[in-house]
């Protein structure tokens, strides 16, 4: 697992699933600051604060 201050992304075999990003910022924000392109997950949700 990878914890940023934007998001929390799990290592998987097939690459980066994003499974939760910080209120306010959209996927593009948070895509636009990292090369490798993310897996979205299906429970994606908000980060609980």
């Amino acid at each position: 697992m990878i914890f940023t201050d934007l998001a929390v992304i799990e290592v998987t075999p097939q690459g980066l699933l994003l499974k939760e990003f910080y209120p306010g910022l959209t996927l593009e924000d948070i895509q636009s600051v990292t090369e490798p392109e993310f897996i979205i997950s299906p429970d994606l949700k908000e980060i609980e604060l």
